[in-house]
């Protein structure tokens, strides 16, 4: 007998012939037939309601409502279908080769007879059935690794809750546009504490209490209760804002220890109640999926973390008058109605009114991904997960990639509060494409909570460990020309680490590239607030490394009031590219004094190659204890010498450091460091002259850099150690060859040149200045003496080459909108900041200035230039170049995926071509061409179509099999249930035959 295939446990799965009939018994009829149905007037629902129309409105709460319990039970016919399928021994791993045996089979003797008949009894044509085949036989060479089915049918399961999840939060933004007509301004009291209002404290007590104690029945009785008090006080407020609510005048009573009550107050409440509302539909899905079966363990773990979440949004902003001085409560209980059957010291109550603050939840603030290797037919890459612990610390962290060929798991042992860390996953396998690849998956973390002052804190250990996750789509363009291996960052912390000090920080882009990167860093950092409390501060600069060169960002001062360990992450995003790093720094206690560097001495003050250089640096250490010291000595960023000391108090001690002069131009720094902390650095440069026949020489040339066309003075200084006078041929000549220097002759007090020949006396040191010009291009001057090279100068010129720099890029957000044909369409707007170095006006002349190419993978128009940018840049000042081009796609499931996520970042590279003119009278014009790439993040409106498709569609690459679904529904014709099934089974046949 031939061996069932997996292709016929897909359909079969599909068409409900595995499923357990109970919970299909919940619909009225085929769940995956509702599915589609439910979807498609979810589409047109939501359109019409984000435009006002009442009917619209009703009708999308009652069809997000129907949507949310259709995944349910997708979701759970899914899990339960696996379950039998283990229970019946079922073979669920399959390797590459039995795949393939099974492709050749159907070859050879076409599909299964089972399989055959199962597809007949529901309804499948013979032509259906050989098309079906048909389709498997010419995909077969695509079949690539093994396949695991119970974690594709667990990845199916998980992904249907999370479809629950979007029906959720559409009907929280429907009872939002049902409710609230007049926007509502926040209170401008002071605010007193942060607190969960009275109007809704008992009924989340309940839930609280059932979550922790009760059967499910109780657990879903006490939250649909919650739910119906939250509408309630939705309902009551005719006014909201970005989904906040005021309760006005409320009162409540502040609990400071058993003894010690103060009086009641009146409290102004500013609650996110669309958040709270959508939360607790979450969770309520989440129960109503066990409640139907789903025995998921996953799903407990999802439901911890959410009913955390939960208990964060139900806390409200406490606004008072101010006239009342109120401390931070230790506990707080909401005055109960006269009928409540709480009693006020019930310990779950105050658990459960803390732990919105009081447990430890991580974040996921980011996911990026960023490509590792980028070739002309592949790309790798690397995804890293930006995490955070809010309330508490979290612990025993378990990091899971799974992604376009990418499976790797990382492991954190613990967060403390307010700590934010970077996870890298390893490099994924390599996806190929033709000219971009999409890759996309998943990333989950599990974690168990601190409650309490970590690391004495309670580890919660009945429902301790929780899961969160994020879902990650990128393009990513296989015709990069960076490589972003040649790419690094490092941040720098410049200032003394004492509380009360401001520390001043910077970030370093370094590219070893050819061409130059732009883009920008954003530094997140953790500061301390009032008290013992932290909070997070983020700063973005844009930054531009021409290639071979190294940009610096600098994002100002942050004053630290408080000693202790502080945690940063660092990210600079370029093109389709990002660079992390992460760590932490500690400030110290302050005490009265001060230590640094009073003074740094040079001996010879101009060395020679071969001469020992002693750098003698004076520190001073004004506290009235001693310290402990350390200087090091860095020449062109190596260290070459260190020393330590102890320095009394209120005393100075030279340190001595020294190193071997080697010929060049050289930058020194010395840098000061009390018990491994950097305390203060010097930094400058040196200038060696070779030695030859006994003499040195330098050059200095000022100014440098100088625009083109211009001249340079060349102070040129030889010095004759001999103890005879000595006549030798000079001369300037730049690394092409040319002689600058000298054309005359010169006479001074120890030398004299006459027809190029130089005569210095015995002991004598000569200077000379040469004006040297113009210069057009980047010059290397070089000093020669009898033949043989002492000194050279490199000159930068700039102008010339570009009247106009690059300084920084950005564009705005992409807003994809439904368009008559239901296309979806937007315009982009790339500012392009151009910087003026030289000493005149630039002037752009719109009318001959045009954008040569846009790639960007989407449909497209040509770009223009417009009115907007600026068309006279002074010398030293920046304008812009406003570049705006169409952008749309009839693609639905790109686009749902887009909207999804809320955001989609794809890569953008245009070339344009200025014509510009400069001069007293601008009399002086050409054409420049510039280059730039970065990222447009793609975003849509509210009327938006197909997301939970994507969602699907985000376990197969690409999607293709969706498209004829949601082209039908495009072009408004729907073809029978058989063949829109039929289509999704392509569309997991196909993600079968290309990621697993």
């Amino acid at each position: 007998m031939v061996r069932r295939s997996i292709v016929f446990f897909v359909i079969s799965l599909l068409l409900g012939g595995l499923v357990n009939p109970s919970i299909v018994q919940a619909s009225t009829q085929d769940p995956y037939e509702e599915f589609w149905e439910i979807l498609w007037r979810e589409a047109r629902l939501v359109g019409e309601a984000e435009s006002g129309n009442t009917t619209a409105i009703n009708e999308l709460i009652e069809n997000s409502k129907a949507g949310a319990e259709n995944a349910i039970i997708i979701s759970t016919q899914t899990w339960q279908t696996l379950q039998e399928l283990k229970s019946a021994g079922v073979k669920l791993y399959y390797t590459e080769d039995e795949l393939k045996e099974m492709i050749e089979e159907i070859k050879a003797k076409g599909l299964p007879q089972e399989t055959v008949q199962a597809l007949k009894n529901e309804g499948w044509s013979d032509e259906e059935i050989e098309e079906f085949e048909q389709y498997l036989i010419e995909h077969a060479d695509e079949v690539k690794g093994d396949f695991n089915m119970s974690k594709f049918l667990t990845d199916f399961s998980n992904a249907f809750i999370r479809i629950a999840f979007k029906y959720n939060s559409y009907e929280a933004r429907a009872l939002e546009l049902k409710y609230w007509k007049d926007y509502q301004s926040k209170p401008g009291d002071t605010l007193i504490t942060r607190e969960i209002p009275p109007q809704i404290a008992r009924e989340w007590i309940s839930f609280y209490r059932a979550y922790l104690f009760e059967g499910i029945d109780e657990k879903l009785s006490t939250i649909e209760r919650l739910k119906a008090k939250e509408v309630e006080v939705i309902k009551s407020n005719p006014k909201g804002r970005d989904g906040h609510v005021i309760i006005r005048n409320s009162n409540f009573s502040i609990v400071f220890n058993k003894f010690k009550r103060i009086p009641i107050i009146k409290c102004t409440y500013w609650w996110n109640a669309i958040k709270a509302y959508n939360l607790t539909l979450q969770v309520e899905s989440i129960l109503k999926a066990q409640k139907l079966g789903n025995s998921n363990p996953e799903l407990n773990y999802l439901l911890n973390h959410k009913v955390v979440e939960l208990a964060r949004a139900l806390t409200a902003e406490c606004y008072g008058d101010g006239t009342t001085p109120i401390p931070k409560p230790i506990i707080t209980i909401p005055k109960p109605p006269k009928d409540t059957d709480l009693p006020l010291n019930d310990q779950i109550a105050r658990e459960a009114l803390m732990v919105g603050e009081s447990e430890g939840i991580l974040v996921i603030k980011a996911v990026r991904v960023n490509p590792v290797e980028v070739t002309s037919e592949y790309a790798t890459y690397q995804v890293e997960v930006e995490i955070e612990a809010q309330n508490n610390a979290v612990y025993d962290i378990n990091v899971e990639f799974d992604g376009t060929s990418l499976e790797d798991t990382e492991k954190v042992g613990m967060l403390n509060k307010d700590e934010v860390k970077v996870i890298k996953s390893t490099v994924s396998g390599k996806v190929y494409g033709s000219g971009s690849v999409t890759v996309a998956g998943t990333v989950k973390i599990t974690y168990k909570s601190y409650r309490g002052n970590a690391p004495m804190a309670i580890q919660t250990t009945s429902m301790s460990k929780k899961t969160t996750e994020r879902t990650y789509e990128e393009t990513i363009s296989l015709k990069d020309p960076v490589d972003p291996s040649k790419v690094s960052v490092t941040l720098s912390i410049d200032g003394d680490r004492v509380e009360g000090s401001a520390l001043t920080f910077k970030a370093r882009v370094r590219n070893d590239n050819e061409v130059g990167i732009s883009g920008s860093c954003t530094l997140s950092l953790e500061v301390p607030t009032s008290g013992t409390s932290r909070s997070s501060y983020q700063k973005s600069e844009s930054f531009n490394a021409e290639g071979k060169s190294t940009a610096l960002v600098n994002f100002g001062s942050v004053t630290y009031s408080r000693s202790g360990t502080y945690s940063y992450v660092l990210t600079c995003k370029f093109g389709q590219h990002s660079k992390s790093v992460d760590g932490e720094f500690t400030v110290r206690k302050k005490s009265s004094g001060s230590l640094g560097i009073t003074t740094v001495t040079i001996t010879p003050n101009l060395p020679r190659a071969g001469e020992i250089v002693t750098f003698k640096v004076e520190v001073k250490n004004s506290y009235s204890s001693g310290r402990n010291v350390s200087v090091k000595l860095f020449i062109d960023d190596v260290e070459v010498d260190s020393t330590s000391a102890y320095i009394p108090p209120d005393s100075t001690k030279t340190l001595t450091l020294q190193w071997s002069a080697e010929g060049g131009e050289h930058s020194y720094e010395i840098k000061l460091y009390n018990q491994g902390v950097k305390v203060e650095e010097k930094k400058g440069e040196l200038n060696v002259s070779s030695v030859e026949y006994g003499l040195s020489g330098w050059l200095e040339v000022v100014p440098n850099p100088i625009e083109a066309g211009n001249n340079v003075s060349v102070i040129i200084t030889v010095k004759n150690s001999e103890n005879y006078k000595q006549t030798l041929p000079i001369e300037l000549v730049d690394d092409t060859g040319n002689v600058w220097w000298p054309h005359e002759d010169y006479y001074g007090v120890n030398y004299s040149i006459s027809n190029g020949y130089l005569t210095i006396y015995a002991n004598k040191t000569a200077r000379i200045t040469a004006t040297i010009g113009p210069l057009t291009q980047n010059t290397t001057l070089i000093l020669k003496i009898g033949g043989r090279q002492m000194a050279s100068e490199d000159v930068k010129v700039l102008g010339r080459v570009n009247w106009l720099e690059l300084s920084r890029v950005s564009c705005n957000d992409l807003v994809l909108k439904v368009g008559g044909t239901l296309d979806y369409k937007g315009t982009a707007t790339c500012v392009v900041e151009l910087r003026n170095p030289t000493r005149s006006g630039v002037a752009i002349e719109l009318d001959e200035s045009r954008v040569l190419s846009i790639d960007f993978p989407m449909d497209h128009s040509n770009g223009v230039i417009t009115l907007d940018t600026t068309t006279t840049i002074k010398a030293g000042e920046t304008g812009n170049v406003y570049i705006t081009f169409k952008a749309w796609t009839s693609d639905f499931t790109a686009f749902a995926r887009y909207w999804l996520r809320g955001y989609y970042h794809l890569p953008v590279t245009i070339e344009f071509e200025l014509k510009m003119s400069r001069g007293n009278n601008f009399e002086y014009s050409k054409y420049e061409k510039y280059k730039i790439s970065t990222q447009i993040q793609v975003k849509t409106s509210d009327t938006i179509y197909l997301a939970v498709s994507a969602d699907i569609g985000s376990f197969f690459t690409g999607g293709e099999g969706l498209r004829g679904i949601v082209v039908a529904f495009k072009e408004g014709k729907r073809a029978k249930t058989v063949w829109e099934i039929f289509k999704v089974a392509q569309a997991f046949i196909r993600g079968i035959l290309k990621k697993w």
